[in-house]
């Protein structure tokens, strides 16, 4: 299932977007969620030995720098201002040099054309890390008036497919039993 929810007009996600999001404010799912993506960053870099990380929605920038450790040079950007490459993801994909690991967390619910960006960056990243939610809360709607996009696992698999990304590893996160709204999926894949 691929929902539209909604669509945000660029002058509403520029007055959403002001600052890059801190995902320690928005609960515990969303920490274990990153901490999860962080382990598997890690894990993904020092066995792959990949070298160049990128995440141009970086929020915070925790699950990219994670890679630090294990030597990857690790660029950042956001769509709200705060780093040197700052703007609609559309773009800034396009802004960077091709790259070992793509991060986009938390992301593509966001966008107008989720497809055409995972299309991007299969034909620009060896390897993605992707988390985005795959279910609500009583399986409504999804509420979140920031989202644009709505899915479960088959959808999500159905556009990675679709895009010529191999799915290596998947893990699911699910806050709902922590009184929370989402179920998070978290994927590995190869381009």
């Amino acid at each position: 299932m691929i929902k539209r929810l909604r669509t945000l007009d660029l002058d509403e996600i520029d007055r959403i977007y002001q600052t890059p999001h801190d995902h320690r404010i928005y609960g515990h799912g969303h920490h274990l969620r990153v901490e999860q993506s962080k382990l598997i960053v890690r894990w993904l870099v020092d066995w792959m030995k990949l070298r160049t990380v990128v995440d141009l929605s970086c929020g915070n920038g925790a699950i990219a720098n994670a890679a630090l450790p294990f030597g990857a040079t690790v660029t950042l950007g956001d769509f709200a201002p705060g780093y040197p490459i700052q703007g609609p993801l559309e773009r800034t994909l396009l802004q960077v040099d091709p790259m070992d690991l793509y991060i986009c967390c938390e992301t593509l619910e966001h966008l107008d054309n989720p497809r055409s960006v995972l299309d991007t960056i299969g034909r620009r990243a060896k390897w993605l890390v992707l988390s985005t939610p795959i279910g609500v809360l009583g399986d409504g709607d999804d509420s979140n008036f920031e989202h644009q996009w709505q899915w479960d696992k088959e959808g999500v698999d159905e556009m990675l497919d679709y895009c010529q990304l191999k799915t290596r590893v998947f893990v699911s996160l699910d806050s709902r039993y922590l009184g929370e709204t989402y179920n998070y999926g978290l994927w590995v894949c190869e381009a």
